[in-house]
């Protein structure tokens, strides 16, 4: 068996020929991916679980829509200050905002900005970019400038979802910027 805690791979099986590979998913926007450097993460803690009681259908609507956006994360838009956009493909969606240069009044938040400047080997303009790609039908990679999340929408039944996910960093990622980034999100 494999050791879960040393890495996690995931496999994509397509059920009918014809359907497109991920590469193909995500190949509008495969450029600004690849400055990412993807390959080069490490996972960050193990694969979890966590049920929820809605339909899958509803849990990747929900991510993709926003509308959710100002009610369930009120620090995600004090940071994002009106920058959050989506866009629409035929196999993915992409969202994403800019993390405000103006500090937050929530101390967390503040120190999270303050931190951002400090990713010297990440290209400037991706310092403060959250972005998020959902692959249809229910895959999720949501982009911070010091980890990925990885999120898949496992149907139970008619009413019952699982997310499953796990979140990867660089190989150099600080205690501090994986600390402060778990009081943001």
């Amino acid at each position: 068996p494999v050791d879960q805690d040393i890495a996690y791979g995931f496999i994509f099986i397509r059920f009918e020929q014809g359907l497109p590979t991920v590469r193909e998913m995500m190949s509008p926007y495969a450029d600004e991916l690849a400055s990412f450097e993807l390959e080069k993460l490490i996972p960050n803690g193990r694969v979890t679980l966590r049920p929820r009681p809605v339909n899958w259908k509803n849990v990747g609507d929900n991510y993709s829509d926003g509308m959710h956006i100002p009610v369930a994360h009120p620090g995600l838009s004090r940071l994002f200050a009106g920058t959050y956009r989506i866009e629409a493909k035929q196999w993915i969606d992409k969202m994403w905002g800019h993390i405000t240069e103006t500090p937050s009044n929530n101390w967390s938040e503040c120190a999270y900005q303050k931190l951002l400047d400090g990713f010297t080997e990440i290209p400037k303009e991706r310092r403060r970019l959250w972005a998020y790609y959902k692959l249809w039908p229910n895959v999720a990679l949501d982009i911070y400038p010091d980890q990925v999340d990885f999120m898949q929408f496992i149907p139970i039944s008619a009413t019952e979802t699982t997310i499953r996910e796990v979140a990867y960093v660089h190989p150099n990622a600080s205690r501090e910027m994986l600390r402060f980034f778990r009081t943001v999100s």
